[in-house]
């Protein structure tokens, strides 16, 4: 397989009152190729750079679109615009499964230190989690069909 590997090395300047040599480049890399390192002016005092791409992406994007998406396939069908009543059984895999994404979203923003995006989507994980579990007790009778837009007969 083929990796490269880069590794960035910055030099260590001081002020030119100090004596010492300011001549010497800023910056260096050197580029390593399958275990075969190409040679690069290397200063005197270095000091490695690490670079962490942490998080890859904002997980703000999945996140609200993990909201919107059962938001409106909630909205259309308590405006009763599709389906029946029984539509609800079929509506709590959907629900558990965003709700998880929306955890998942709310941990990876805490990791990213995104203190807003950590607490809505761990308040809209958890409310697509307990809509998810009404409908999944809901769905086997053990609770009443009441939020999905028909009148319910109490």
């Amino acid at each position: 397989s083929f990796s490269i590997f880069i590794h960035i090395t910055s030099h260590i300047h001081t002020h030119p009152l100090m004596n010492t040599d300011m001549a010497t480049p800023a910056s260096t890399t050197s580029v390593y190729i399958k275990d075969t390192v190409l040679p690069a002016a290397a200063p005197t005092n270095t000091v490695e750079t690490a670079i962490f791409l942490s998080p890859i992406a904002a997980p703000g994007i999945l996140g609200f679109y993990s909201f919107a998406v059962p938001a409106v396939i909630l909205g259309v069908r308590w405006a009763q615009w599709y389906g029946t009543a029984a539509t609800a059984i079929y509506l709590w895999p959907m629900l558990l499964a965003f709700g998880i994404v929306q955890l998942l979203c709310a941990l990876f923003s805490y990791h990213a230190r995104d203190n807003l995006a950590t607490v809505f989507h761990g308040i809209w994980g958890s409310a697509w989690l307990a809509l998810g579990i009404y409908y999944l007790y809901a769905s086997y009778g053990v609770l009443p069909i009441l939020l999905d837009g028909a009148k319910s007969d109490e």
